[in-house]
Formats: structure tokens, C-alpha cells, sequence
């Protein structure tokens, strides 16, 4: 789990920071995407902020680094700095009792004390921005530019037991956001070297792990040796790897005062899936929680996974964490009394707006006490409220309105009720399924 901090990219921007820290939080500009719902916490502005799996966090305001529990009262303090430091990342190690810290006014890199406080000198890397864990336990990638403005990036791989270090890729630009997949392939969003930044000027590159076993520190991988997962991004503050989905989440952050998003990219062909969330600010700081049921990190799904960001408003020195979690759309029947017939309806709320719901039925004793989870070749699971062998009927697509509302009306029979289990198979526009709504009794 990680927080990353924008690495200032301006004169102006550090001007505002220097002039002091506060305590915020963003205007509600924050949108979430079809099929998620959005929270949002006030945080330190400036400030790099990790979240431990129990909801308390980690904060780095400048001067201190201190442990807060998930309504915000203090821990502990950890430890401090000689004078202020930009933050630039927070990573909490497996089993939660350490992190990494980084800053990026000396450049020094911490292993910090969760339990007892405290922080120990690792290594320094100039201007580092990002840090990675490796597939590979007790190493990690991180981003910096330690030849200075203008002298491009370095990606070097660090040992955490010792701190040495061995740089495998140089590329050009600012530093940018890295993160690996489960068998090593390194990731990378390449930054425009001037100001302002057009849009469209980013791109997601990909070393597999093969290629980056035994480099040459003398003689490093480039942008040549690199495939482009994804062509064209305007941004790209922050980037994570999802197991589940073999996903790319990226903070697609636009410096022009256009919509920033946070996007869900296939990592192996760089197929847009979906935004996650939209915002007028720029985005920093992006944790995935993975979850531990059969959900997973995607829209439309129960509750489970879920992610967080940040978003701060250099201007106006305000600043707020953004909590996303999977939205799955809700069900609801009304019809006439019991042995009476009458007209029925089956309202879905939440869906995708403007697509279409097919409308599965199963008789009540089929209905299961737990859902089943199929995934029928979708990087997406099913959760269905009965078994596919049970399947009575499924209607042909209907129409969501733009709110995501679908509404099915039938006449019942008299003695129907109680009888009949309505669900939601939840298609996008083109037809795509997206997953499945909650389950119902006609009763």
C-alpha cells in the first residue's frame, strides 16, 4: 500500500506551499464513475498520507510523520525531520508494522517504526517520486531524478535490507509513477519535460521481468526496450496494479484545468475498462484494498475491494482522501397483496446509465443462502443468488434510463407471490456484462 505526493512541477506551486500547511477539504467537485460511490475525509494540505487495512493512517505534514486512527485523533507521533521536507511517498510493508518514506527536498529514504516509532536512514535517491515493491520480496523500484531538473529519470531497483541500489532503466522526463504485476513486469507512466503539459503527452511502458533480471547499471533499459501498454494519457500522478482483474488503476491527473480521472486500464492490452472517479483537482496518492471476499476491484460489484486517493487544490490550499468503493446496483418489487392479482414491478437502481438490464428469474427454492461466483471467461466475477442450472428465464435487455434505472412491470397471478426470485444481469451500452444487481423475493 502506498501514498505518493506530487513532485511540484512549478515555481508557483511551491510558493503556495511554503507559505504554510492547513487543514481542509476539497468542495464536493468529486464524482464517482456508474457503479461506484464515493466518500471524502478532510486531510493535511501538502501532506502524504498512507492507510492501514484497520482505517487508521500514516501522515507526513512536512515536519512530522505521525500515526492517527480513522476518525483522525492522533496515535502517536513517529518521528520528524530536520526542518521541512516534500513529501513524496508512503509505502506500509507487509504486516504492517513498518514503512518506507520518502522525501524529496534531500532525497533520503526511511524505513520507519509502525509499532515503536522511530526512523532509520535507508538510502537517498535525488528527487525520488515513487516507490514499488518488487515481485521479488525485500526489494523495491523507485523513481527519482537523482542528476537533477532536466536530467530525466532513473528507475533503481533498491535492496531494503541494506539500502544499495542498482538502477535498471533511465528514461526522459520528470519522474513518474511506477508498480509492478504479480510476476515482476515493471510499469511506468513517462511525464512531458516542460510546461504546460498538453494533453494526450503521457504514456504507460512496460519492461517484463525477464528483461530487467541482470541489467547493467552502466547501461540501462530505456523507453526502447519498453512495449506502450497505453498510448495516450494526460497525466498520471499515481498508478497501481490490481491482481484480481489484471488491472492498471491510474490518477490521470490534468495540469491544463481540465477533468482529472482515475481509470481502470487492462495491464496486458491497454484496453480502457472504466473511470473510477472524476475530478476538477489534481490526484495523488492512490492505495488498492484488495479485499478478502470474491469481490473484486471493479464497478458494480459488492462490497469488498475498494481504493483510496487524494485530491488537492494547490490554489486554494485545500486537500481531502477520497474513499471508492464498488457500488452494486439494488433491487426492489412491489405488487398486489398476498393471493390477489395484480400489476407487479421490479425496480434496478443503480445500473449503467443509458445500457440495459436482462431480468433473471428462479423459482424461491432455488434461491441459495450465499451467493455463487462464476466468471465465465469476464475479468469481472458473477455473483449469483442461484445457480446457472436453475435459471427459469432471462428477459432481453432493458433500458436504464440516465440514471441508471430500470423498471420491469407485469400482471401477477393470484397465488404468485413469495414465489419468484428477481436479479439483475447488468450490461453497458455496446452489451458488455458488467455483473449482477442484488437478488429479490416477490413478496
Amino acid at each position: 500500500m502506498k501514498t505518493t505526493s506530487m513532485f511540484l512541477a512549478s515555481s508557483v506551486l511551491a510558493t503556495t506551499l511554503l507559505t504554510g500547511l492547513s487543514t481542509g477539504t476539497a468542495s464536493a467537485q468529486e464524482l464517482a464513475g456508474p457503479g461506484w460511490a464515493l466518500t471524502s475525509n478532510p486531510m493535511t494540505f501538502g501532506a502524504a498520507r498512507a492507510t492501514l487495512t484497520d482505517g487508521s493512517y500514516i501522515e507526513f505534514d512536512g515536519t512530522t510523520l505521525a500515526h492517527f486512527d480513522s476518525g483522525g485523533g492522533l496515535i502517536q507521533n513517529l518521528a520528524a525531520t530536520a526542518g521541512f521536507k516534500f513529501p513524496s511517498f508512503l509505502e506500509i510493508l507487509p504486516g504492517e508494522t513498518t514503512a518506507l518514506f520518502g522525501e524529496s527536498s534531500v532525497g533520503n529514504i526511511y524505513e520507519v517504526d509502525l509499532v515503536n516509532g522511530g526512523m532509520t536512514l535507508l538510502t537517498n535517491i535525488g528527487f525520488n517520486y515513487d516507490v514499488e515493491l518488487d515481485a521479488t520480496p525485500g526489494f523495491a523500484y523507485v523513481s527519482g531524478a537523482p542528476g537533477g531538473f532536466g536530467a530525466g529519470t532513473e528507475i533503481i531497483r533498491v535492496d531494503l535490507t541494506d539500502g544499495s541500489q542498482s538502477r535498471v532503466i533511465s528514461v526522459a522526463g520528470p519522474s513518474g509513477a511506477v508498480t509492478v504485476n504479480d510476476v515482476g513486469d515493471l510499469f511506468y507512466v513517462t511525464q512531458f519535460d516542460s510546461w504546460p503539459i498538453p494533453p494526450l503527452s503521457s504514456s504507460i511502458l512496460r519492461w517484463d521481468d525477464a528483461e530487467l533480471v541482470g541489467v547493467d547499471p552502466m547501461t540501462p533499459l530505456t523507453e526502447a526496450d519498453a512495449d506502450i501498454v497505453v498510448p495516450a494519457l494526460t497525466g498520471g500522478t499515481g498508478m497501481r496494479y490490481a491482481s484480481a482483474t489484471d488491472s492498471l488503476f491510474v490518477l490521470d491527473t490534468d495540469f491544463a484545468g481540465g477533468l482529472s480521472k482515475v481509470a481502470r486500464f487492462n495491464a496486458t492490452t491497454g484496453i480502457w475498462k472504466e473511470d473510477v472517479a472524476t475530478s476538477p483537482l489534481s490526484l495523488t496518492g492512490l492505495q488498492i484494498f484488495p479485499g478478502s471476499g470474491s469481490a473484486v476491484l471493479a464497478g458494480f460489484q459488492p462490497i469488498g475491494a475498494h481504493l483510496r486517493f487524494n485530491v488537492t487544490d494547490f490554489g486554494n490550499s485545500m486537500s481531502s482522501t477520497l474513499v471508492v468503493d464498488p457500488a452494486r446496483p439494488t433491487i426492489a418489487f412491489s405488487g398486489p397483496a398476498p393471493g390477489v392479482a395484480g400489476v407487479a414491478t421490479v425496480t434496478i437502481t443503480g445500473a449503467m446509465p443509458n445500457a440495459g438490464v436482462r431480468v433473471a428469474t428462479t423459482h424461491d427454492e432455488f434461491q441459495l443462502g450465499a451467493e455463487c461466483v462464476h466468471h465465465v471467461g469476464l475479468d469481472i466475477p458473477y455473483h449469483l443468488a442461484f445457480q446457472p442450472i436453475h435459471l427459469i428465464r432471462r428477459s432481453q435487455p432493458l433500458a436504464t434510463d440516465p440514471f441508471g434505472t430500470m423498471v420491469l412491470t407485469y400482471n401477477q397471478p393470484a397465488g404468485f407471490g413469495g414465489q419468484i426470485v428477481f436479479q439483475g444481469l447488468l450490461e453497458d451500452a455496446s452489451g458488455a456484462p458488467l455483473g449482477t444487481s442484488e437478488a429479490i423475493l416477490n413478496n
